[in-house]
């Protein structure tokens, strides 16, 4: 609490709901306290004032509301344990359901990506329906690609993008090199590059 007077201010008295907690009678007229000594709840500060001839000066009535910490952590540990179990139910949820059910589209085939939305896969470029529960980290969803398989962060594209991913899917069946996902790429990959090991 810090007040502040007239020059010929002597002394201050700190009070707490008409409890007085302190008195200071030098510059600068602050008093440190804990709310941690005080109940839970609504509470009322303000000072009085001396004067070196002895006038009386009160202070303005401040209201707070007091959290001891005690009633802070049984008020936190609560919401804290909520929202870690919703974070792991988000992160669970599309790894489990998504790792049990393999779909199979035909390349180019409209999809209906309903309330969740829809992504493109980052390893296969597949367009998909992303789950409606799954952990949200701004654009992106923690979602497990029906096509290949994998879990990773999706983010959630316009139906104009989906609609362009399915039509690219299209593409790919008209070349004449099958198409491939990044796992077989980086297979390739490493076999090219076990063949100059030892050399």
């Amino acid at each position: 609490m810090r007040v502040t007077g007239p020059a010929d201010l002597t002394r201050v008295e700190y009070f707490i709901d008409d409890t007085k907690i302190g008195e200071v009678s030098e510059t600068p007229y602050n008093l440190q306290f804990s709310t941690d000594n005080h109940p839970l709840g609504s509470h009322q500060l303000y000072a009085i004032g001396y004067s070196s001839a002895g006038q009386e000066y009160r202070s303005n009535v401040i209201t707070a509301n007091f959290i001891p910490k005690q009633s802070a952590m049984k008020f936190i540990l609560p919401v804290l344990g909520v929202v870690l179990g919703v974070v792991l139910l988000s992160a669970l949820v599309p790894l489990m359901s998504g790792r049990r059910k393999h779909i199979s589209i035909p390349m180019g085939a409209e999809r209906h990506y309903g309330v969740g939305g829809g992504g493109i896969c980052p390893n296969c470029h597949r367009p998909f329906a992303l789950p409606l529960i799954s952990m949200n980290l701004g654009f992106s969803k923690l979602a497990v690609c029906p096509f290949c398989n994998r879990l990773g962060l999706v983010r959630v594209e316009s139906i104009s993008k989906l609609r362009e991913a399915e039509k690219t899917e299209l593409d790919w069946l008209k070349t004449d090199e099958p198409f491939k996902t990044n796992e077989e790429e980086e297979l390739r990959k490493d076999l090219d590059d076990s063949k100059y090991q030892g050399l």
